[in-house]
């Protein structure tokens, strides 16, 4: 799965060849809300856990309003979970970071928005899990690197729309992961990323 979306973003970057005055340069940081798919902790579903992200975009024009857009970046993302208990619950916090490649075509309508849909090849750069005890008791906080226990890459489908105007760029983004990342997590089911993202964004060169 990993090798064929290579080749397609590949395939899509070599779609977008043309001259420099074609392509698009800037920055772009948001926010993300994310959660794992079928996977229970203590029988219990995780919660949506917030975090961020921020790159670079790159944008090549095509004929007849499509663009082809890249956006290497990092991003943070993962699970919450609580588990009752008496007297103190356990709380456990997973905390993935991500150097993420989204590919998307863009297809412009209504002048100023877009449509975007794409491959994502993700890199695992960090794993922790975040212990505590809630109510807080002292020394219950502990943080472990559990890396090992999750696979180093991921495959997604991404689909969103965007606006953009006089350089200013902003998205809405559903990522839905295609791979497993549980790598050792002592389950049987697969587990797969699930990601809202939201960016804002410049750009710096209007190549078109």
């Amino acid at each position: 799965m990993n090798k064929v979306c290579f080749c397609f973003i590949i395939g899509l970057l070599l779609c977008a060849e043309g001259s420099i005055a074609q392509l698009k340069v800037g920055i772009k940081a948001g926010y993300n809300n994310s959660n794992f798919s079928d996977y229970k902790l203590m029988g219990v579903d995780g919660n949506a856990k917030s975090g961020i992200h921020g790159g670079f975009m790159f944008e090549y024009k095509l004929p007849k309003l499509i663009g082809i857009e890249a956006d290497p970046q990092f991003s943070a993302i993962g699970s919450n979970f609580s588990i009752p208990g008496a007297p103190f619950s356990l709380e456990q916090k997973y905390n993935l970071g991500y150097f993420e490649l989204p590919v998307v075509a863009k297809f412009y309508f209504l002048k100023f928005f877009n449509a975007q849909v794409g491959p994502q090849l993700s890199i695992l750069t960090s794993a922790k899990i975040k212990t505590n005890t809630l109510p807080p008791l002292p020394g219950s906080a502990s943080t472990t690197d559990v890396k090992d226990l999750f696979k180093s890459s991921d495959v997604a489908g991404v689909a969103g729309i965007g606006f953009e105007i006089r350089g200013f760029y902003t998205t809405a983004r559903y990522i839905i992961g295609f791979s497993d990342i549980n790598d050792d997590l002592g389950v049987t089911d697969a587990i797969n990323n699930r990601v809202l993202q939201i960016s804002v964004g410049l750009w710096f060169t209007q190549g078109w």
